[in-house]
């Protein structure tokens, strides 16, 4: 398998009521990444190979992680110009997966 990417698992922390009363909204962060083999994918793809029927723009193959989870906001850049959200895991082993995402 290639490694040519990252993948970054975002979360949005929670927003805190600053010292001077004002409420601070939460930010985007990064909680985990891993190396990943990232490949442009399509719906049609997607159909034809697994049955799944949603939208796909790439499919993702890396090693399994807890942080791996349908609905999770992943991104492939540190800065998260481009985010993305997990719409189906194939698990192949127990230790390696294809994961499908779309735009978010």
């Amino acid at each position: 398998m290639f490694e040519n990417n990252r993948l970054y698992f975002i979360e949005e922390t929670g927003g805190y009521l600053g010292d001077d009363g004002l409420w601070v909204d939460g930010s985007l962060e990064s909680i985990a990444d891993i190396p990943c083999d990232k490949q442009p994918y399509s719906h049609d793809l997607a159909y034809r190979d697994y049955g799944y029927d949603g939208n796909v723009v790439y499919r993702v193959f890396c090693d399994y992680n807890d942080h791996i989870k349908l609905g999770a906001t992943v991104s492939f850049t540190s800065d998260h110009a481009e985010e993305y959200q997990i719409k189906k895991i194939v698990n192949w082993d127990n230790q390696t997966c294809e994961v499908l995402v779309d735009d978010l």
